[in-house]
Formats: C-alpha cells, sequence, structure tokens
C-alpha cells in the first residue's frame, strides 16, 4: 500500500490500486473479525457472552438454563457480587465432559 497516500481522493485512484486498497481492507476486516470472536486468555464471559459462546460451539442452551445449571453448580462459574462469570476454557471443558458423558452411556 505504500504506492497510496492517505490522503490521495479515490477517484485518483487506478484500478489496480483500488483493487489492492479493496484487498487491505477486507484482510485487516477479517483479521479484526478473528480478534474479537476469539475471548481473550483470561477474560471472563459474561451469562449473554456464554449463551453465545456455547451457541457458537453448537450448544443450544437459554439464559435461563445456564442460570439453573449456576444454581445448582452443574456448569463452572464464578460470582463477582452478583454477577456470574464464565471462563472461556472451562466452559470448554464443561462441554467435552458433557460429550463424553453421553457417549459412554
Amino acid at each position: 500500500m505504500e504506492d497510496i497516500k492517505r490522503e490521495m481522493p479515490v477517484a485518483a485512484l487506478s484500478v489496480a490500486q483500488f483493487e489492492k486498497l479493496i484487498v487491505s481492507i477486507v484482510s485487516k476486516l477479517k483479521s479484526d473479525e478473528k480478534k474479537q470472536s476469539t475471548p481473550n486468555k483470561g477474560r471472563k464471559l459474561s451469562i449473554d457472552e456464554a449463551v453465545e459462546y456455547l451457541w457458537g460451539k453448537g450448544i443450544r442452551l437459554s439464559k435461563r438454563t445456564i442460570y439453573g445449571m449456576t444454581s445448582n453448580r452443574q456448569i463452572p462459574h464464578s460470582k463477582f457480587g452478583k454477577t456470574v462469570l464464565f471462563s472461556p476454557d472451562e466452559l470448554d471443558q464443561f462441554v467435552e465432559s458433557q460429550l463424553s458423558h453421553k457417549e459412554t452411556r
């Protein structure tokens, strides 16, 4: 992208420069999307984020069901005051244990 100046109007670009610009933008957006879809190491998820995270793994549990599972200590979680938090790593382990438990039946 060194041949394209930041202040250069889009209309002044050649077709090749415009194509390079579009490819660069799409590539950046894809990389940003990957960063956002992968929870940070050590980051805790809210209940809504945990629901989304599990749905992304094909585990269809409602928010209400997950709250019930926390009350019964069936799903790994931690609390900060009244806020329930979930570790993505612990949720992965939970899913794996549930799937392997079903296979042994």
